[in-house]
């Protein structure tokens, strides 16, 4: 039987890896620079060839509220002739257990097999939707006049930029850290003397109220006609429908050849309910995003300010409702104890008498789309018993992960050489 190894690479393997890449991605230009310090770089070798490769790429993000390291996994790839034969999953566990030594708490990463992964704990989160808008629907939709489109440089546009960004709620979304610096002060300056490229302040008589980001000519229909995508469309205030569909309208009027706005930017639920009954529809992007939780009890730590606010917006009716306010979630060998009063949360390890209390058993993955506020989640770990003392966990466990989309948002921009200095910044 062949011998599968899996372990971080050395400098003699950089050339080897390199072919790995060109071999799997079957693209002679293919390449994984640059990569990270080679102890987060994992090769996979089957007697002695090297035939796996993934670097783990470090970001801080805000999840939840809170700053957190993260390790996104980058050019995962194995050699064709050895597919199916273990060798993927050997490289995610030894992945797995280097980002716990370095301290990474959670992973992420970009594919369009996203089965594969969740066999080894991974999450799925909500696909990325582009919103399609035609200049039929939008010259139909209610408008606002007072609503204008205006050229921002300098100073001006990263101030607006700033203001926009930071209203931003970040407790739904996976954030880079990275990327909000980004946004906040090299979008203005990155964006100047492109030609297809447009950064534009959208004002409300006269007032800044947000801006939109994007690239006129950058796609296509079958058809072959031509399309503005929008990256980026954030407001200071939440935006009307009127806003919206002034804004769209501005950006139709540079050009009578373009005929559709590919909104790749979230937008509102309300928003998108309300211009899918005017027409626009909806296409989905190829990959999908995934989450690992690969520190449970220090990951649940570094989060449990926001879950002591979630907590806290209910406390009273909590504690009318369950006989003992705590539980404890025993995931992947860990035992985690959620103590509630009036006051606070306290999130800790637990090693007494798990008979005791409330308490169920979950996977990692579950655990991450309790998280992530997958709708259902809940439903399919209460499916598994109808006791008591499980009910009583169950209350409490939806109200501190209630039901909400959360999204992933990082580029490369994100990535950064890991550091040890970097996991003692201090919280946002």
């Amino acid at each position: 039987m062949p011998k599968i190894v899996s372990r971080t690479a050395m400098p003699d393997d950089m050339e080897d890896i390199e072919l790995l890449i060109k071999r799997a991605f079957d693209n002679p230009s293919a390449h994984g620079r640059p990569y990270p310090a080679l102890d987060l770089v994992i090769i996979t070798e089957m007697d002695g060839e090297i035939v796996g490769h993934v670097s783990i790429r470090p970001i801080d993000v805000i999840a939840r509220g809170s700053r957190v390291c993260c390790g996104v996994l980058h050019m995962v790839c194995i050699d064709p002739s050895h597919q199916r034969e273990g060798i993927g999953t050997a490289m995610l566990h030894e992945a797995a257990r280097v980002m716990d030594e370095e301290g990474l708490l959670i992973s992420l990463l970009e594919t369009p097999v996203p089965r594969f992964y969740e066999l080894s704990d991974w999450c799925q989160l909500p696909p990325k939707k582009t919103l399609v808008l035609t200049r039929s629907i939008v010259n139909k939709l209610p408008s606002d006049g007072r609503v204008e489109l205006v050229e921002i440089t300098g100073d001006r546009g990263i101030d607006l930029v700033r203001s926009c960004s930071r209203s931003h709620d970040p407790l739904h979304d996976i954030v880079a850290v990275d990327n909000r610096s980004y946004l906040e002060i090299d979008l203005a300056d990155h964006l100047q003397g492109s030609i297809t490229k447009f950064l534009h302040g959208i004002t409300l008589s006269g007032k800044p109220i947000g801006f939109i980001v994007g690239e006129r000519g950058s796609t296509y229909t079958k058809e072959g006609t031509l399309n503005i995508k929008v990256e980026r469309c954030c407001f200071i205030n939440p935006p009307s429908l009127e806003i919206i569909s002034q804004a769209c309208k501005g950006l139709f009027s540079f050009d009578e050849e373009f005929t559709e706005i590919h909104f790749k930017t979230p937008l509102a639920p309300s928003l998108i309910s309300s211009l899918e009954k005017a027409g626009s529809t909806i296409i989905h992007q190829g990959n999908i995003d995934m989450l690992r939780i690969n520190s449970v009890s220090r990951f649940l730590e570094a989060i449990s300010p926001h879950l002591e606010e979630t907590w806290l917006n209910h406390v009273e009716e909590i504690i009318e409702r369950v006989k003992v306010p705590e539980f404890a979630l025993q995931v992947a060998g860990e035992t985690i104890l959620f103590r509630f009063s009036r006051e606070k949360i306290t999130i800790s390890d637990f090693t007494c008498d798990i008979d005791l209390i409330p308490s169920m058993r979950i996977s990692r993955k579950e655990l991450a789309s309790l998280v992530c506020g997958h709708a259902g989640t809940l439903d399919l770990i209460r499916s598994r018993s109808e006791k008591a003392i499980l009910q009583d966990a169950m209350t409490q466990l939806s109200l501190v992960f209630p039901e909400r989309e959360t999204r992933v948002r990082y580029n490369s921009h994100s990535f950064r050489a890991f550091t040890r200095l970097a996991r003692e910044n201090p919280p946002l």
